[in-house]
Parts: structure tokens; C-alpha cells; sequence
């Protein structure tokens, strides 16, 4: 799902662009590669590249919704997919 919504470009593109980069100043890694598969198969499944893609991947469609004009009030979200949820709701449960 990720790659065909980066393949339509707007705002998620944009966002997914603009996060990763910030995450690969810390990274010894393109995610990209990762989250494409390009680089090993199993970096996926290793945490400190699972983590930033989920929160790219989850906030970048946060607001893609966000400029449909689909814009949440609450957000639930389990763990970790709360910090996302924080970032483009007005609250979190």
C-alpha cells in the first residue's frame, strides 16, 4: 500500500521524502531501501528500521487524509502508533 500511494506522489511523497531524510542523518541505511526492499530482505524486521518506517509511513498518511480534508478529532492507537496518531490528531486514546 505505501509504495502505490509514494508512486501517486502529494502530500504523502512529500512527507515520506521529507521524513526519511531526517531519519537517515541518524541511520546507517537509506529507508527507503529498506521499506522498498532493495537492500537486505530481513532490515525490515530489525527494530531500528521497523520503527521509523512505521511512524513515516503511518504520519505521512495521517496527513495525506489531513489534505483530502479528512481531519481527525481522536485518534486510537495501540503502542507505539501513538506517537504518530499524536502528531496529526487534536487528541489521542
Amino acid at each position: 500500500m505505501a509504495i502505490e500511494l509514494y508512486d501517486k506522489g502529494g502530500v504523502f511523497k512529500e512527507e515520506v521524502d521529507r521524513l526519511m531524510a531526517l531519519f537517515q542523518q541518524h541511520l546507517d541505511v537509506d529507508l527507503r531501501s529498506v521499506l522498498w526492499g532493495y537492500d537486505n530482505p530481513q532490515n525490515i524486521n530489525d527494530t531500528i528500521y521497523a520503527q521509523p518506517i512505521l511512524f513515516i509511513i503511518e504520519y505521512a498518511l495521517g496527513k495525506q487524509l489531513i489534505a483530502y480534508n479528512i481531519v481527525p478529532d481522536i485518534m486510537v492507537g495501540h503502542s507505539y502508533v501513538k506517537v504518530p496518531c499524536g502528531a496529526v490528531s487534536r487528541r489521542v486514546l
